[in-house]
C-alpha cells in the first residue's frame, strides 16, 4: 500500500480550470507570448495549474517532463523555455504556489507535495472554434501521463474558460 501511495505521488493532476487565449502576440497573464502566425480567430495558448495527484511523497522534475500537443490529426512535441518570453511553440512555468496559507513554493522546478505550478503552453499553429486539442504532459519515469482534451468555444474571447 505504501508503494502505491508513493507512486501516485508522482502523478500530475490539473487544479481548477484550463484557460484558453487567442493566438495574439503580446502580454498574456505573466508571460510575453509571441506567435509566428498570429490569428485572433484561433486559440493559441492555454494556461493551467498542476499539482501532485495525492500524498506527501514524490516530486516531479518539471525540467524533465515531455509536453505534446495534438489536434486534427497532427502531433507536436512542445519544448520548454525557462523565461517568461514564450515564443510559440513552447511552454513555461508562469507561477509557483503553495497550497498552505502563509507558505510559498521553493524556487526550484521540482513540483513537490503541497505545491502548485501554473504553466502556459502554446503550439505552433492555433486551433479553430469548435476544434479539439489534446495536451499531454508526461513526467519522467513511471508516472502516468496527464492528458487534457478540450473543445474550443464557438467564439474567441480574450480569456476563455475551457473547463
Amino acid at each position: 500500500m505504501a508503494q502505491s501511495a508513493y507512486i501516485a505521488g508522482d502523478h500530475l493532476q490539473p487544479v481548477g480550470s484550463v484557460f484558453g487565449f487567442p493566438a495574439v502576440s503580446g502580454p498574456l497573464n505573466k508571460a510575453e507570448v509571441r506567435f509566428a502566425r498570429p490569428d485572433p480567430g484561433k486559440l493559441g495558448a492555454v494556461r493551467m495549474t498542476l499539482s501532485l495527484f495525492m500524498g506527501d511523497t514524490g516530486a516531479i522534475d518539471m525540467d524533465r517532463i515531455n509536453v505534446s500537443w495534438a489536434d486534427r490529426g497532427s502531433y507536436e512535441p512542445i519544448g520548454q523555455t525557462s523565461t517568461l518570453l514564450l515564443v510559440c511553440p513552447n511552454w513555461t512555468i508562469t507561477g509557483k504556489y503553495n497550497m498552505l496559507p502563509g507558505h510559498s513554493a521553493d524556487s526550484d522546478n521540482w513540483l513537490e507535495p503541497k505545491e502548485q505550478f501554473e504553466i502556459m503552453v502554446c503550439p505552433s499553429v492555433g486551433v479553430q472554434s469548435y476544434g479539439t486539442f489534446t495536451l499531454t504532459i508526461s513526467p519522467d519515469g513511471s508516472a502516468m501521463p496527464l492528458t487534457v482534451t478540450r473543445t474550443i468555444p464557438p467564439a474567441m474571447h480574450p480569456v476563455m474558460n475551457l473547463g
